[in-house]
C-alpha cells in the first residue's frame, strides 16, 4: 500500500489543475483517497484487507484514467482521433506545413496517448482483479493457469506521430512538449538511449523552457 500512496499524491496534484466544477477526475480521486484510507485502517494480511486493497487498485486505475482523459469516453478520444487524423491527411495531401497543420498533428498524438492509456489501465484493471480473485483460490483453475505477464503498455502509434512533428515541425511552439512527452514514451518503452538523446537535443535547443529542468533531472537520474 505503501506504492498505492504516491499515486493517490499524483493524482490529488492532477485534481488541483482541474476545474472547481464536479468532474470524474475529482469525484474517482476522492473516492480513491476514502477507500485508501478504509484499507489502512484495516489488519494487513486479512481477508478484508485483501479484498479492500484490491478493490482500491481497481479504483485508483479508473482515477488515473478519468484524470489523464480530461473527461472524455473511449468514444470520444476515438471520435477526436478520427477528426483530427482526418486534417493531419489534409494537410499532407496539400503538401501543408502551416501552424494549423503542426497543432493537427500534435492533437492528434495527445488523443491517441490518452486512448491507448486508457486501454493500458483497462488490461491492468482486469488483470489486477483476475489475479485477486486467483489469490482467493485455494485451487488453481485453468483462469488462473493462463494469466499470463502483467500486461505492457503499447505507445507505439501515438510515440510515431510525436517523433513525427518533432522532424517535421522542429520550432513549432509545442515542439519542447512534445520532446518531453516522447522521451518518457521512449523510457516507458525500454528505449533508454533515444530517450536520453531527446532530452539532452531538447536542453540544447530549448534551455529556457518550463521543461527543461524536469528534462535534466530525467538526464542526470
Amino acid at each position: 500500500m505503501k506504492k498505492t500512496f504516491l499515486a493517490v499524491a499524483v493524482l490529488a496534484f492532477l485534481v488541483g489543475t482541474a476545474s472547481a466544477a464536479s468532474d470524474p477526475c475529482k469525484d474517482k480521486t476522492e473516492e480513491a483517497k476514502k477507500l485508501y484510507a478504509k484499507c489502512t485502517s484495516m489488519k494487513k494480511g486479512s481477508a478484508d484487507y485483501k479484498n479492500c486493497a484490491s478493490s482500491y487498485k481497481i479504483l485508483k486505475n479508473q482515477a488515473e484514467q478519468a484524470c489523464r482523459s480530461g473527461g472524455l469516453d473511449e468514444k470520444g478520444m476515438r471520435d477526436a482521433i478520427a477528426q483530427w487524423e482526418k486534417q493531419v491527411n489534409l494537410c499532407k495531401s496539400n503538401n501543408k506545413t502551416d501552424n494549423r497543420c503542426a497543432s493537427s498533428l500534435q492533437q492528434l498524438g495527445h488523443y491517441q496517448y490518452q486512448l491507448e492509456e486508457k486501454l493500458q489501465l483497462d488490461k491492468t484493471a482486469k488483470y489486477e482483479e483476475d489475479v485477486a480473485w486467483c489469490a482467493d483460490r485455494d485451487n488453481e483453475p485453468a483462469k488462473c493457469k493462463d494469466l499470463g505477464d502483467y500486461p505492457k503498455a503499447d505507445h507505439e502509434k501515438s510515440l510515431a506521430y510525436f517523433l513525427e512533428y518533432i522532424d517535421k515541425y522542429p520550432k513549432a511552439n509545442k515542439v519542447a512538449t512534445v520532446m518531453f512527452q516522447a522521451s518518457f514514451v521512449l523510457e516507458t518503452s525500454g528505449r533508454d538511449e533515444e530517450a536520453y538523446k531527446l532530452r539532452m537535443r531538447l536542453v540544447k535547443e530549448f534551455p529556457n523552457d518550463g521543461l527543461a529542468p524536469k528534462a535534466w533531472l530525467r538526464i542526470a537520474e
